[in-house]
């Protein structure tokens, strides 16, 4: 407990406060999911009150949204789900709280990110430059804005640092009890996010690597230890985490149900005007959300350098093996990248990756570069540099709380950011966010199944209002028998948050019994009676 006292200690903690202050984190923990990806953060937060309320077990988790079981039900798996559980533990401890959420989140990412800086500290025996690079995670966009957010992306991330940093002690130490802890961090963070994985297979490319150079008499071991045991351990992860996906594969098919892609979006399925499409978006826009334009040059930069030098065999090969995994994951992903930024967030371990390698060969081959004050003010200012660039682009993305103009955005936004603010700015009936007491005045209970109009996501509303039912995701509801069919399984309230829904004609015929309009922007209809006229 001593390191936590010491000067070092203190000063990243309000390092980072003070960056989170510049954020404006204060304001954006206590609000409730916000407008941007929107639709993945209501499955998550749906997932975890679903374990809330004793309707899932752990190997059975379900959503509001009943797709299920010929929909009857919200039985469907994804990712492991290991923090929803977790966070519904806390919920029935301290209360249900999306801002208790949001904490864990922050939390967990300030822990990962001091680990990191121990690791560098130790690594590059410098403090200053473990200070920039562990800071520099948190300025990329995705990891700023996920980070405090109720996505698996960002918490996956920071496992994998933390199986970096038991990594490195027991490179240090030999205790096998910390390869352990190490390779157990990493697993989790696969299982939690599948392109997490990326470490664990690039560490495991260069224990085989290694093997193979030691049983041709090239190398003496240097990470090979205890080849059974540490192969071993690498074997039975790549288990753990097949096991649960197939298990997921199977739940779903059980259940038919699927709120999120367990499999591949691959480039080769599409055809070239959407391969045009979507390379366009990753260019001018997500891109972007990783590291500001002259952070990427820089990163690319440095990789050249390293590429044109011999530098630390376990580096290079790290790099290369991260680089693969990369290029593979963005390939079997591609469609992705026309929108779902938070696919970008894993694969910043490679940028991470080159910026270590990178002041690691200069400390080894360039110590007056790697000493020199003017190679450190650089690297201070592209931190400041991105701090400011992150903070701009996290008031776009709460646009609707913070009230900002397009005007008023900071010059250091480039033109991709600006045109970012266009595409982000999607709207979301905030009446949601309230409606709950409403509901319970006007007689409809928590356990009511109800249908929403017109809702395409999965969740949204549904887990906006705290109430399990339909939606018309995938336009399942766009017929009158799929609405009688609804109300037969037990949907006793229609709610229609949009006046054009009232001049559908296979929506008309169920508006005949009004029950309540809140706050003139989401009608509410009872519909139990057509079920009784039924019979």
């Amino acid at each position: 407990m001593k390191q936590f006292f010491k000067k070092e200690v203190a000063v990243f903690i309000i390092s980072y406060i003070a960056i989170s202050l510049f954020y404006s984190y204060h304001k954006i923990l206590p609000l409730r999911p916000q407008p941007y990806h929107q639709w993945r953060q209501a499955d998550c937060l749906s997932l975890t009150y679903n374990y809330y309320d004793g309707t899932a077990g752990f190997f059975e988790p379900a959503i509001h949204q009943y797709f299920s079981d010929e929909n009857t039900s919200g039985k469907s798996a994804g990712e492991f789900p290991l923090l929803y559980y977790a966070m519904a533990k806390m919920w029935q401890v301290f209360g249900q709280s999306e801002f208790l959420y949001r904490m864990f989140t922050y939390l967990l990412c300030f822990i990962s990110l001091f680990a990191l800086y121990k690791l560098l500290q130790e690594l590059l025996e410098n403090k200053f430059y473990a200070y920039i690079i562990s800071l520099l995670v948190i300025t990329s966009p995705v990891i700023a804005y996920y980070s405090i957010n109720f996505l698996t992306d960002v918490p996956a991330f920071n496992l994998v640092l933390l199986g970096w940093y038991y990594y490195y002690q027991y490179f240090k130490r030999r205790k096998k009890y910390l390869f352990l802890i190490s390779v157990l961090f990493f697993a989790l963070g696969a299982l939690l996010k599948i392109s997490a994985g990326m470490s664990l297979i690039a560490l495991f490319g260069i224990y085989c690597i290694e093997y193979l150079l030691v049983l041709l008499k090239f190398r003496k071991p240097t990470v090979l230890h205890y080849k059974l045991y540490e192969f071993s351990l690498f074997f039975l992860s790549f288990l753990m985490i097949a096991a649960w996906y197939l298990y997921a594969e199977h739940y779903n098919s059980l259940h038919g149900g699927k709120y999120t892609f367990n499999g591949f979006w691959p480039v080769w399925e599409m055809d070239s005007a959407n391969i045009n499409r979507v390379l366009g978006f990753a260019k001018d826009f997500m891109i972007h959300q990783v590291f500001s334009f002259p952070t990427l040059i820089i990163l690319f930069l440095m990789q050249l350098l390293l590429l044109l030098k011999k530098h630390n065999l376990f580096f290079a090969l790290l790099n290369l093996f991260l680089f693969i995994g990369v290029l593979l994951y963005l390939i079997l992903w591609f469609n992705a990248l026309d929108n779902h930024d938070y696919y970008l967030i894993n694969p910043i371990i490679l940028p991470l990756a080159v910026i270590t390698s990178f002041l690691f060969f200069l400390k080894e081959k360039y110590i007056h570069v790697f000493r020199s004050l003017s190679f450190k003010i650089l690297l201070s200012l592209l931190l400041v540099f991105n701090i400011v660039y992150a903070s701009n682009n996290l008031k776009m993305r709460h646009w609707n709380v913070f009230s900002l103009e397009k005007s008023k955005l900071l010059p250091i936004a480039f033109k991709s950011e600006v045109d970012f603010w266009d595409y982000i700015r999607w709207g979301v009936n905030t009446n949601f966010y309230t409606i709950e007491d409403y509901n319970r005045s006007i007689g409809i209970k928590p356990n009511d199944v109800v249908i929403s109009l017109p809702d395409n996501s999965i969740n949204i509303s549904l887990y906006l209002m705290n109430q399990k039912g339909y939606n018309n995701f995938v336009n399942k509801l766009s017929d009158s028998t799929a609405i009688i069919q609804r109300i037969h399984l037990g949907a006793k309230y229609l709610f229609i948050s949009d006046s054009s829904v009232f001049s559908l004609p296979h929506v008309k015929p169920f508006l005949k019994y009004p029950l309540g309009d809140y706050n003139q922007s989401i009608s509410v209809f009872d519909l139990q009676p057509y079920k009784i006229n039924e019979h």
